[in-house]
């Protein structure tokens, strides 16, 4: 950093991960569709997301690197076509409703610096086509 900007900088460690980016990533859904010959179609899915830890900011001046700590997701949709024009759908996301967590990381161990939960949201609609 010294060398390539203007700042002074002691970072704690000579090395580490890009900010940001996750190590393990892991997305999957799984569907379940069914049509009747009426125009009637029902689709229901149910999708899992997670990401691993990952740094959020480096160390500094014998600090550890904050870092935030890896997260599980479900979300589950429900669309029904009931005919040509209208249809319903039904989302319920963030139903683990994990918490969110940023640690420091020192010598003893990692302190909670940041820690919240994004809550559970649920929404219905109805959709007319013209």
């Amino acid at each position: 950093v010294r060398e390539e900007t203007i700042y002074n900088i002691n970072l704690t460690y000579a090395e580490s991960s890009f900010t940001g980016a996750s190590n393990f990533l892991a997305n999957a859904d799984l569907s379940y569709t069914k049509k009747w010959n009426n125009n009637q179609q029902l689709m229901a899915t149910a999708v899992y997301s997670y990401f691993s830890d990952r740094i959020y900011a480096l160390g500094s001046e014998g600090k550890g690197n904050q870092v935030d700590k890896g997260v599980h997701t479900v979300d589950f949709v429900l669309k029904y076509k009931i005919n040509k024009q209208l249809g319903v759908d039904l989302s319920a996301r963030n139903l683990l409703n994990p918490s969110y967590r940023r640690v420091q990381e020192n010598s003893n161990a990692p302190v909670t610096i940041l820690s919240y939960k994004k809550g559970n949201r649920f929404a219905l609609s109805l959709k007319y086509d013209l």
